[in-house]
């Protein structure tokens, strides 16, 4: 197994931690309680679903202080697929949760979801362990996995220091070993098997002997064999004679069948040859009278359409006269437009200024207009204003009255209270001084010692002090009310009294004034926008008056209204020179396409004088050539009737002719070779070739017979290769049966040992043995190697034997941590290795050593070592910082 990754989050004593074991060595170092311990604990939690027995931690335990739940997630690899446990817990009991995941085809496939599914399957997985899985088999992996990955604080030489005893219990908890009664019950068990085998494979070789009697001899099977052979060839050379006869039969009813047809074929062409060639004689003198008529009557079409074009181009002409005099009175019009148009462009080049000035003076009369209106609504805004700020001050004032009204009650009311407050301070000084002189004579000796203290008690508690305050903060009161009265005199006497407004609570005066420097504001704003629009009017007005001015001179005394008239006359006589134009053009359109159609008339007329010219020519070319057919083929009256009366006649061609001609001399030919080539066969062979359908039966019979030969022959092949494959399969069992004897010696051997008191320590010699010969493979370099004899350990120096615990410090912790390698390897966790706060008894030789050797365990293995120690964290090249429940990697 190679983990990968394990992802942590709210257990035991961490708070969220990633790790990635990547291959070397890595030391873990934080302080006490900061969750070092916690990783493995987490680690093995995550595989096998409980915590380490160096801890043990109950479910509802397992989640962090304060979190509701906590999830561990470890990925690791086996063999060559990849897989991914999660376990999660709830608070308060800790309920768990499982889901055992599969990496296929680049994605996570779910292989078990309960706990116990996922318990049973991890089992499955890792379990290296010899026969079915069990309830117990998870508990022992997780026994192996920490007695061969995790090395406790302290215990980094226990392998090497403890007795043979011990040392057996650590084996049997590394390699998921039984009890001894397991242990011999399953030898007994292994010897059982191994006798039940034996007797079956006697059996075994028993039914094959029986077999192999039954069956023929090799001898024998290839004698028959070679005499089936020969019987086949003879058959096979039958069969061929009997095919050649077939081929031969086939051949001569083939050549006649070919005669017999080439007659007929012989006969028909020479009748097909004659017809074709009446025919082709009358076909010619029809096709050439055919073509005679036609050229006549296209002769005569041409004569005619002749006559007709020319009497088309006497129309046209008499249509074109009237118009081309039209088009001469249209072009006088147009011509005295042109003039008239002339004399009035001298006027129309002041058409725009003329447009601007007309557009300017009514421009002008709407901003006299504006102006007037703005006037009138600055007046208005000015007399609101007034009114509103005459209200205003009215308001100001009559709440300036009630003002000073209230603060006069006020003043009189604090008057009241001094007055109270000085009748209290004189009737509490009259008591005081009473008590101080209750004759009229002072007695100072009363006031000595004690005296002092009661009177100082009998002035504090008459109030007189309370009194004083009372009276102090009403004249600082009435002081106040006083300078406020008199600066609201000043501004009542500001304002005057001549301002005449309904009475109002104050309330509603509040409310009036705001109400009133709201309306206030909104007429400022108003007076401030209507002043802003006047003046911009009265700058526009300026403006257009002065541009209007300049235009005015630039037309030269010319009246805008006159030009803009002049301008009007001058568009109608151009609309009536468009309409001139447009009907000129309609005309021109309607001349020209008459012109165009004369031209193509006239050019039609030449075409048809030459075509008739030719049409003469050919017409007397077609009567030569009917002349010439009739004397070539010498036809008499009676075929000339025939071609003008008669339908028309099958085409044909003097190459169709001549064909039928050549086909018929090339079948003649055919014809002759094929009897010469018939005679020449039957002379050849004889005349008692029998009938196709002897022939035939004679074939099936040979066929038959040959089949029958075959399936002897497969029969026969069959029984020699089934007795060689018995033969062989007798050679094999009695090699399994000398391996399986020897085996059964060697454990009927180990159940004399098993039943004996020795049997723990042969195994624990026999295991140790091999374990020291894979550990001294490593300690070629260190000049010492290891035996064990009756289970204790022995170093070997220089050919010395000494006691292994006399071996160094370093040296010890080297020799237990490759021992628990090798036996990790034997269990599948060779690629990860704990240590606990197991090098602080190392001086710095042995604990160069140690790293060392860490070194050379990290090229395939994550090595974590933890510690609280960071000067020896630091001789690490990674190391995991774990503090507050927290990890960060750091990599020098």
């Amino acid at each position: 197994m190679r983990l990968l990754e394990l992802s942590v989050r709210n257990i035991l004593g961490l708070k969220e931690a990633f790790i990635d074991f990547e291959p070397g060595a890595v030391a873990i170092v934080g302080p006490n309680g900061a969750g070092k311990s916690s990783i493995l604990d987490s680690l093995v939690l995550a595989l096998f679903g409980s915590t380490t027995p160096v801890r043990t931690v109950s479910n509802q335990n397992i989640i962090r202080i304060g979190a509701s739940e906590g999830y561990v997630v470890c990925t690791f690899a086996k063999g060559d697929f990849k897989y991914k446990v999660t376990r999660k817990f709830k608070a308060p009991k800790g309920q768990q949760e499982a889901l055992l995941e599969k990496y296929v085809e680049e994605d996570w496939t779910s292989l078990a979801s309960t706990v116990r599914e996922v318990n049973e399957g991890i089992a499955k997985v890792l379990s290296p362990f010899i026969g079915s899985i069990e309830d117990t088999t998870l508990g022992r992996l997780r026994d192996a996995f920490i007695s061969t990955v995790f090395v406790p604080q302290g215990m980094v030489t226990k392998f090497v220091d403890v007795s043979p005893g011990e040392r057996w219990q650590i084996l049997v908890a590394s390699l998921g070993l039984e009890s001894e009664s397991k242990l011999q019950e399953r030898v007994r068990k292994v010897v059982e098997d191994a006798s039940a085998e034996i007797e079956n494979i006697k059996g075994n070789l028993s039914q094959i002997s029986d077999f192999l009697a039954k069956l023929p001899p090799f001898e024998g099977i290839n004698e028959e064999l070679r005499n089936l052979k020969d019987k086949l060839e003879l058959l096979e050379n039958e069969i061929a004679s009997n095919e050649e006869a077939m081929k031969k039969r086939e051949k001569l009813e083939e050549l006649e069948l070919r005669v017999a047809q080439l007659e007929m074929e012989r006969e028909e062409a020479s009748i097909t040859s004659k017809r074709l060639y009446d025919n082709l004689r009358l076909y010619d003198a029809q096709q050439a009278l055919k073509k005679l008529i036609a050229i006549s009557k296209d002769y005569g079409d041409l004569r005619k359409e002749e006559r007709q074009i020319k009497a088309n181009i006497n129309a046209i002409e008499e249509i074109l006269k009237p118009k081309l005099n039209k088009i001469d009175l249209l072009r006088n019009s147009y011509r005295n437009l042109y003039i008239k148009i002339q004399k009035l462009n001298s006027t129309i080049v002041y058409r725009d200024v003329a447009y601007k000035c007309i557009d300017l003076s009514e421009r002008l009369k709407k901003c006299e207009e504006e102006i007037k209106i703005l006037n009138e609504d600055i007046e208005k805004n000015r007399k609101a204003l007034d009114d509103a700020l005459r209200l205003h001050q009215a308001l100001i004032y009559q709440k300036l009255k009630k003002d000073l009204s209230e603060i006069i009650c006020d003043h009189k009311r604090t008057a009241r209270i001094m007055a109270v407050a000085l009748e209290q301070i004189r009737s509490r000084l009259i008591d005081w001084i009473k008590q101080l002189a209750p004759d009229g004579i002072v007695d100072f000796d009363r006031f000595k010692g004690r005296g002092a203290v009661d009177l100082a008690k009998a002035l504090i508690s008459s109030d007189l002090g309370q009194a004083f305050s009372e009276w102090a903060n009403a004249q600082n009161k009435s002081l106040v009310l006083l300078k406020e009265g008199r600066r609201l005199r000043r501004e009542i006497d500001s304002l005057g009294n001549d301002i005449v407004v309904a009475e109002l609570f104050n309330g509603e005066i509040e409310t009036a004034l705001n109400d009133l420097e709201e309306h206030i504001k909104m007429l400022e704003y108003k007076r401030q926008k209507l002043s802003g629009a006047f003046e911009k009017s009265s700058s526009d007005f300026q403006e257009i008056k002065a541009f209007l001015f300049q235009l005015k001179q630039k037309l030269n005394g010319h009246s805008p209204n006159d030009i803009i008239k002049a301008c009007g006359q001058r568009e109608n006589l151009l609309k009536e020179m468009e309409m001139i134009r447009n009907n000129g053009d309609a005309l021109n359109l309607e001349i020209n396409h008459l012109t165009e159609r004369k031209h193509g008339m006239e050019v039609e007329l030449a075409k048809i004088r030459w075509e008739c010219e030719s049409a003469n020519k050919k017409l007397k070319e077609a009567a030569s050539l009917f002349k010439t057919i009739c004397m070539k083929y010498q036809l008499s009256h009676e075929d000339k009737r025939t071609l003008v009366h008669c339908p028309d006649l099958t085409p044909c061609r003097q190459v169709d002719v001549e064909k039928a001609q050549n086909h018929l001399e090339w079948l003649r030919g055919l014809l002759y070779r094929a009897q010469e080539e018939l005679q020449c066969f039957r002379s050849e062979v004889s005349d008692n070739i029998p009938d196709s359908s002897v022939l035939l039966d004679r074939k099936r019979k040979l066929e038959v017979d040959k089949e029958a030969l075959k399936d002897a022959m497969s029969k026969l092949k069959y029984d020699l290769r089934q007795r060689k494959e018995l033969e062989k399969e007798m050679k094999s069992t009695r090699e399994r049966y000398e391996c399986l004897d020897q085996a059964y010696d060697v454990a009927l051997k180990l159940q004399r040992y098993s039943d004996g008191k020795n049997f723990v320590r042969f195994l624990s010699d026999t295991i140790l043995k091999e374990l020291l010969g894979a550990v001294n493979e490593s300690l070629l370099s260190k000049g010492f190697s290891l035996t064990a004899e009756s289970g204790k350990l022995y170093a070997v120096v220089n050919g010395f034997k000494r006691d292994a615990a006399s071996l160094s410090g370093g040296e010890r912790a080297i020799v237990a941590l490759l021992m628990l390698r090798h036996l990790a390897n034997k269990v599948g966790f060779k690629q990860v290795l704990f240590i606990d706060e197991g090098l602080a008894m190392l001086d710095d030789e042995n604990l160069e050593m140690m790293l060392d050797l860490f070194d050379d365990l990290g090229r395939e293995a994550f090595v974590g070592v933890i510690t609280h120690d960071s000067d020896f964290a630091s001789l690490f090249p990674k190391r995991i910082e774990v503090e507050a429940g927290r990890i960060r990697l750091v990599k020098h």
